[in-house]
């Protein structure tokens, strides 16, 4: 009986597919409905906990990881937010990719009292009323998280940071 080269060719197949990057971020509010930003120490924009998605690892499972990692909290993480694509130019480069937001349970005042930094990436961490995002986000980052604050219960698809529809 011979065998067919199929695996052969379907692992030639993946190796051809697209690479696209995938990140998260986690939408943590406050008893006052004021959002969680945090301070990389590498750059000078706030941001949300969050980062890159690894390889064998869920966007939800990512989430998890980064708050615990970044904040030293474990958090529920309720529902997805929104989805972002993104295509821009690195050095020339085109990059392309998901930025993948969720929602987190309510921070509790114990839970913020526990808050601990992972110092090497976050200098500071920060609640915001969602008014006053765009005085500390990066412009697309802002722009992605109004549509989610207006719609919490939805999941909200978009195109560098504008909603599909609204």
């Amino acid at each position: 009986m011979k065998e067919a080269p199929a695996p052969r060719r379907q692992l030639a197949y993946l190796q051809d597919l697209p690479k696209k990057q995938m990140a998260v971020g986690v939408l943590l509010p406050n008893a006052l409905r004021q959002l969680l930003l945090v301070k990389p120490v590498y750059q000078e924009h706030w941001g949300l906990p969050g980062g890159v998605v690894e390889a064998n690892e869920s966007p939800v499972e990512a989430a998890y990881r980064e708050v615990q990692e970044e904040l030293g909290l474990r958090v529920r993480i309720l529902r997805c937010a929104g989805v972002d694509y993104f295509r821009r130019q690195v050095n020339g480069q085109p990059v392309e990719g998901l930025q993948i937001l969720f929602w987190g349970a309510l921070l509790t005042e114990p839970q913020i009292q526990q808050i601990r930094l992972q110092t090497e990436e976050l200098e500071a961490y920060r609640f915001v009323e969602p008014g006053a995002l765009s005085q500390f986000l990066p412009g697309t980052v802002a722009r992605r998280l109004m549509p989610l604050l207006r719609y919490p219960h939805r999941c909200i698809y978009m195109e560098h940071g504008q909603p599909l529809s609204d």
